[in-house]
Parts: structure tokens; C-alpha cells; sequence
């Protein structure tokens, strides 16, 4: 008889042993999924902390920043130089690529940006006057450009001073300064 109340009290431990087992994995794996859940959620509060701070952020998040800021640029040049590649452009309303040169989206039917001299153009939203791609400011109404990217090198247009304000070089017939977006004294 203690041979099966110890075989009982065997087997009875073994139950539980295999219930915690169980038990433990379905915790383990709730874990899991809860910290799939916080790290999402905080990737989300980092991507919009970045596009509401992109420029007033406070000074702990400086490295942080210009790291962000160092691997946009590489990765928008990346992009540009694909899309030299496969010669296509970006529309600027749907993403699409489209044939250089083409004068409209053929997804989205939205008119693509002119070039001049080899240097292309884009469209400000705020006067509707096109200035070289990659400005920071338009040059006719000094607002900022939508895309607020790098600025592209002015290959044609002759330097013809610096602005008062930042000391960014100013360019024949740009009213505002490209940098800061200062109107140019005349």
C-alpha cells in the first residue's frame, strides 16, 4: 500500500510540475506579447516626438537628433541616386516613380516639377513660384518649402553675396536668403 500512495504522490507532483510547466509558458509567452506591445508603442511616441521636435527638441535628445538627422540625409542621397539609376523621379503627391521628364504623374495625374539649366525645380505652396529643389525657403516669398530638404548645391545661379542674418550665400534674383529665409536687402 505505500508503494501506491507514493506512486499516487509521484504521479500527483508530475501533474503539477507539468501545470506550472504550462502555466509558466502561457505567462512567458503574454510577457512576450505585452512587450511587443510597449516597444510599438513606444517606437510610435518616438516617430512623433521626431516630426513635433524636429528642430526645438530638448538638448538630451541632441545626439539623438543629429543622428537622425545624419541618416535621413544618407538615405535621401541613397534614394536620389536609385532614381538617377532607374531615371525616374518621385511624384511629390502619391510617391509614385515616373519618367523624367514626364510632365504629369501617370498614377495620380499630379503635375510633376519643371527643371531648368539641369536643375530641378519644385513648387512652393505658399506663392506657387518654383525654385531649385532642396531649398529651405522659397526664394520669392522667404516661407518655408514643404520638403525642407537638404539643400542642393546652386550650380548656375552666380553667389552675390552673403545674408546678414545666418551668412549663407545669396544668389542672383533669390529675394530671400535659401538658409534662414530672410529677405535679402536690396
Amino acid at each position: 500500500m505505500a508503494f501506491m500512495d507514493d506512486l499516487n504522490k509521484m504521479m500527483s507532483n508530475a501533474g503539477k510540475k507539468t501545470k506550472d510547466m504550462a502555466d509558466t509558458a502561457k505567462l512567458n509567452s503574454a510577457i512576450a506579447e505585452e512587450e511587443k506591445k510597449i516597444n510599438a508603442l513606444y517606437y510610435q511616441a518616438g516617430k512623433l516626438y521626431v516630426a513635433l521636435h524636429h528642430t526645438d527638441y530638448e538638448y538630451e535628445f541632441g545626439s539623438v537628433m543629429a543622428q537622425i538627422a545624419e541618416v535621413e540625409a544618407k538615405l535621401s542621397n541613397y534614394r536620389q541616386q536609385l532614381q538617377q539609376i532607374k531615371g525616374v523621379t518621385p511624384c511629390s503627391k502619391c510617391g509614385a516613380d515616373v519618367p523624367r521628364n514626364s510632365a504629369f504623374c501617370p498614377s495620380c495625374g499630379n503635375e510633376m516639377p519643371k527643371s531648368e539649366n539641369g536643375v530641378e525645380l519644385e513648387k512652393c505652396v505658399s506663392c506657387g513660384n518654383y525654385v531649385a529643389k532642396g531649398q529651405r525657403f522659397c526664394t520669392y516669398c522667404g516661407k518655408p518649402m514643404a520638403t525642407q530638404a537638404v539643400v542642393a548645391p546652386q550650380q548656375e545661379a552666380e553667389q552675390i553675396g552673403f545674408c546678414s542674418n545666418c551668412g549663407g550665400k545669396l544668389f542672383a534674383g533669390s529675394d530671400f536668403c535659401t538658409e534662414c529665409g530672410t529677405k535679402v536687402a536690396e
